[in-house]
């Protein structure tokens, strides 16, 4: 479930012309270009009602979980570009979660101070983004639920 939010982050950054790798499992940003690292900081799931149910949809009904999520956004910039890069990936970051859907946004996103990342030998802006979902049970039979379909929207940077 959690990875989902996470993959879904990443997808809908990409759609929005952002680089964005996953942070884990292991991948690193392109050393040739600016790019956004993601992953999950934090989350709390709670019950998400009474006996988790959460209404009637038309396919029947739901149950599912609350969840609370801050997403860690590290933004890196071309190692050649430097500060202005640096700043220019804030921007197109900033401007992309203006643009998010798919329960992503739009929302508030949290810009930590520009660092450099001596491992990479990049400058990097650490950024967050806090969100609150719905995590909806797909039922698979009368009984049986086969997964979660991730549901909600941004609340506010952390």
């Amino acid at each position: 479930m959690l990875d989902a939010m996470t993959k879904t982050l990443v997808d809908e950054l990409a759609e929005h012309g952002v680089h964005a790798v996953r942070a884990f499992p292991g991948e690193t940003p392109e050393p040739d270009g600016s790019a956004v690292a993601v992953c999950l900081k934090k989350a709390t799931v709670a019950p998400g009602g009474f006996g988790d149910y959460m209404g009637m949809s038309g396919s029947g009904e739901q149950f599912g979980l609350s969840c609370r999520a801050v997403f860690a956004l590290d933004v890196y910039s071309a190692a050649a570009e430097g500060s202005a890069g640096l700043s220019a990936a804030v921007d197109d970051l900033i401007l992309a979660v203006g643009e998010l859907s798919g329960g992503f946004g739009p929302g508030e996103l949290g810009i930590g101070a520009a660092e450099f990342d001596t491992k990479l030998c990049r400058m990097r802006c650490r950024c967050e983004l806090g969100a609150q979902f719905w995590l909806v049970r797909e039922p698979g039979g009368e009984t049986e639920f086969t997964g979660f379909t991730v549901k909600g929207m941004i609340l506010h940077g952390t």
